[in-house]
């Protein structure tokens, strides 16, 4: 068998005649990556088609590239134990922009800019959010007011 390829020659150095300079292309010299890993390595390691979408084998892909979900192991499902869990649907609580009358200023038009006065004015009246915890059986309520220094504070407490 021929060692090198018999059809790539360069003019040999004291120029009388023809060298072969490359080998002939085999598995063993076609690297196919930055490991230097060759083509025969691949096919060593190649996976037996017995294996391919068997138990503890390797997943087959369908024609869109994607392994099936009957392939797929059933995931446990996740542990949600450290999470809160929604309890019952309140209303009052769903996520939505405060509007004015949420915080007593319904008064106030939307043109004009709410004074402390104005704000303070409404210091007593019902806060606007009140729910019963049904795990508890307690009344809560939670708002808006002005602090003795004029600073708003949230407000969550349990209704006496």
């Amino acid at each position: 068998m021929t060692t090198y390829n018999v059809t790539i020659k360069k003019r040999n150095p004291s120029n009388d005649g023809w060298d072969t300079i490359l080998p002939i292309t085999t598995g063993e010299n076609v690297i196919i990556n930055a490991q230097g890993d060759t083509i025969i390595k691949a096919i060593d390691e190649k996976i037996p088609a017995n294996e391919k979408g068997e138990p503890e084998g390797v997943a087959t892909l369908d024609e869109e590239g994607q392994v099936p979900a009957e392939q797929l192991n059933n995931a446990p499902d996740p542990d949600l134990s450290n999470y809160a869990e929604k309890d019952g649907d309140y209303e009052d609580l769903r996520a939505r922009a405060t509007t004015k009358e949420d915080v007593g200023l319904k008064n106030v038009t939307d043109d004009e800019q709410a004074t402390k006065i104005e704000f303070n004015k409404h210091l007593t009246n019902e806060m606007p959010h009140q729910f019963i915890d049904e795990k508890n059986n307690k009344t809560y309520v939670f708002g808006l007011r002005i602090s003795g220094e004029g600073k708003p504070q949230i407000i969550y407490e349990e209704v006496m």
